[in-house]
């Protein structure tokens, strides 16, 4: 027996043949409208309600999986990518600029200055067995104490050379 509805997304009309209960829970004609359509605030309410309810009773293998499960369903959709991909420094919307603490900014310092393992003090040039190592033999030392990201403001140098500066 053949059910007609109206989808909720672009008002095409479709129908459904197996039955009129699944014909009610129907609400979309395919997934694509269903991906799109607005959802209502009380909807929203609804759906995290109901979440948090399921999640309160989950081990954390089960979290684990439903999140993995969530991204994979995503990513094969084409309709999903990770929300901060290719996002850097203030397109970032947590981006604090020179406004971000002392970590942070070696942090990033680590990250966008290539490090040669050569002391700019005592021109020693340190070496590893393991290429992995060479970023931790020699440290990031801010010269003016003001700690902007200005390269003529940072110097790298050998953990002897760092120490002795900062007994002073």
């Amino acid at each position: 027996m053949e059910h007609t509805k109206k989808c909720l997304a672009c008002g095409k009309i479709f129908a459904k043949y197996d039955g009129p209960e699944d014909l009610i829970k129907k609400r979309y004609c395919s997934r694509e409208c269903a991906a799109h359509a607005p959802v209502s605030v009380e909807g929203r309410r609804k759906s995290s309600e109901n979440l948090l309810l399921y999640k309160k009773n989950e081990t954390k293998e089960q979290a684990l999986t439903r999140g993995r499960k969530a991204v994979a369903a995503r990513e094969a959709n084409g309709n999903w990518t990770p929300p901060m991909t290719g996002r850097k420094g203030n397109e970032c919307p947590h981006w604090l600029g020179e406004k971000a603490g002392y970590s942070a900014k070696h942090r990033w310092i680590l990250n966008n200055w290539k490090k040669t393992g050569k002391c700019e003090m005592c021109f020693i040039t340190v070496r590893s067995e393991k290429k992995t190592r060479l970023k931790h033999l020699t440290h990031w030392h801010n010269l003016d104490n003001k700690y902007n990201r200005v390269r003529s403001d940072w110097v790298e140098l050998c953990p002897k050379c760092h120490r002795g500066l900062h007994k002073h």
